[in-house]
């Protein structure tokens, strides 16, 4: 739905939600009923709205019921006797109510009349060039979170001001970082910290909040390292790498198949070339096509559970954001068991394939997010890990 015009949206978009299954996110968000007469109600919606506002902007839904899980349940819809009358009592709420005012080419309110006779409020946010937006009675800035509402910390408020004012967004910083080191790993560069083999591999990046404006102040071999791939808990030293510390499994010569690595400038990342390999022919099968060890998506969970600790050691910032990138794959596929991994799957991968970015909002294993993003790899929900 986000990809309409706002006022173009129909019953049959917000019904395909719910068809769908479409839960919520950072940038989607469903109440069932919200009566801007009512206190509490326009409360809630305000915060949302200025926490859109001071992100990535998205999309509020008032008259769409969700589940346990935050799907989309029921097309409900409000009673709402005059539905332009409604419209105009929002904007003039977050107009009273939101400072600075959100420019009317950033915030939109839209009405959807269903055959019910009952009617559906639609909000449209975007990210807004001034925030951070605060609410004008209780002075408290906020923004959305996989988790909800999420007040910001002065620095993160000083952070907000910087990118308004035409300062590097952290985003781009953060992906600028990731593009440079995912093009390092894939030329097999001579900086990294520890030479790979050819081949597929899975890279795993965990970027802190405010990584580039902190110094944590620790020297790199007081850099607590988690686990590799798929390994036991215990972790015997690493080696130093000059800007960081790494943990390797060397054979083959000298190159290793898997590594991870802790720089000193607070992140982690941590690549594996052990979960990739041809099948055996048959003539069922395209002889192009790769299959990957379906544990795969168990180790990265194992990985990320693992390295947040070593994250909360270095007094890292909330929320982390877990990248999640398969290079070289052009061709292969996931599969839902060992047995034909190859067979599951309805198409092959691309030769670089990226996840969705999950923000982690909780050093202690609050990764729901990312049990749903990895569940793509198999073409489910999600999937029960194996090393709990």
């Amino acid at each position: 739905m986000q990809n309409l015009a706002l006022s173009d949206v129909e019953e049959s978009d917000l019904q395909s939600l719910v068809d769908d299954g479409v839960r919520e996110t950072k940038e989607l968000e469903f109440k069932r009923e919200m009566n801007p007469h009512a206190d509490s109600h326009k409360k809630k919606v305000i915060h949302e709205v200025i926490a859109l506002a001071n992100e990535r902007g998205g999309d509020l839904i008032l008259g769409l019921d969700q589940d346990d899980v935050g799907r989309a349940s029921e097309v409900c819809g409000m009673d709402i006797p005059d539905l332009d009358e409604t419209k105009g009592t929002w904007n003039d709420i977050f107009r009273d109510y939101i400072e600075p005012r959100i420019s009317p080419g950033h915030l939109e309110v839209e009405g959807v009349e269903l055959a019910s006779g009952q009617s559906v409020i639609l909000i449209r946010v975007q990210k807004s060039p001034a925030r951070p937006h605060r609410n004008t009675i209780s002075r408290r800035v906020y923004r959305r979170t996989s988790s909800g509402l999420q007040e910001l910390s002065m620095l993160e408020i000083r952070r907000a001001i910087l990118e308004s004012e035409g300062e590097e967004s952290f985003e781009d910083l953060m992906d600028n970082l990731k593009e440079e080191r995912l093009n390092l790993i894939e030329s097999r560069g001579n900086n990294l910290p520890t030479p790979l083999p050819t081949g597929p591999c899975v890279v795993v990046h965990l970027f802190p909040t405010g990584m580039f404006d902190i110094d944590h102040g620790i020297d790199q071999r007081d850099l607590p390292l988690p686990p590799l791939f798929g390994k036991p808990k215990a972790v015997p030293p690493g080696d130093l790498t000059g800007d960081g510390v790494v943990m390797t499994n060397q054979r083959f010569g000298g190159e290793s198949p898997n590594y991870i690595y802790f720089s000193e400038k607070g992140y982690i990342e941590a690549v594996s070339t052990e979960y990739f390999k041809r099948p055996t022919m048959d003539a069922f099968q395209d002889p192009k096509a790769g299959a990957i060890d379906p544990v795969l998506a168990n180790d990265v969970l194992q990985t990320v559970t693992y390295s947040m600790p070593r994250l909360d050691d270095i007094g890292a910032e909330l929320p982390v954001y877990a990248h999640v990138t398969l290079l070289g794959v052009d061709g292969y596929f996931m599969g839902r068991n060992e047995g034909h991994p190859a067979r599951n799957s309805p198409g092959g991968l691309t030769d670089q394939t990226e996840l969705p970015v999950v923000p982690i909002d909780s050093f202690d294993d609050d990764l729901d997010d990312l049990f749903e993003t990895l569940g793509r790899l198999y073409q489910v929900d999600r999937f029960t890990p194996r090393y709990v």
